[in-house]
């Protein structure tokens, strides 16, 4: 069933709402929501049969009015059926999208994660080879400098056998 509001049947008939609300008055029709209105700020809604009522009260024939069509603000079952496919449609997208979100930034923090595991083992492995290192190199410096105190005494005996002192 269909609904129109003031507005609605103004358009239709090309007239003021001021002019259609005197008209509905006139011929005594309740909008159909009149009582269960919690503001006085919603618009009233008139049924199919206010629309006849006011088609005769304008005298407007049957003929004129499929050519005028009914009012373009005029919600249908079936306009208001798509329009709830249409609203589930996007939501099933939205949750789809919020899933996707949700599993990247799970994979992001893995990533974060492994990260720093890799840099925390190089940075041990990078203090085990030092570690390995040092003694190596402390000992051949060692090495080095047991084999030059060895020469200077060697040249030093040479030298006091050549000057016997």
């Amino acid at each position: 069933m269909e609904h129109y509001t003031l507005l609605d049947l103004g358009k239709y008939f090309k007239k003021d709402k001021e002019v259609i609300r005197r008209s509905i008055n006139k011929l005594n029709i309740e909008a159909i929501n009149e009582h269960t209105r919690e503001h006085n700020n919603i618009a009233k809604l008139y049924d199919t049969s206010t629309l006849e009522h006011l088609k005769a009260e304008y005298n407007v024939h049957s003929k004129e009015a499929q050519e005028q069509g009914a009012p373009k603000g005029a919600t249908s079952t079936s306009e208001s059926k798509a329009q709830a496919e249409l609203v589930n449609v996007l939501k099933q997208q939205l949750d789809k999208a919020q899933e996707q979100n949700d599993k990247l930034l799970i994979l992001l923090q893995q990533e974060q994660q492994q990260r720093r595991l890799l840099n925390d083992n190089l940075e041990i492995a990078r203090l085990e080879l030092k570690e390995v290192l040092e003694p190596k190199q402390h000992q051949a410096d060692s090495n080095s400098l047991n084999k030059e105190v060895s020469d200077t005494k060697d040249k030093r005996s040479l030298l006091d056998r050549i000057f016997k002192r």
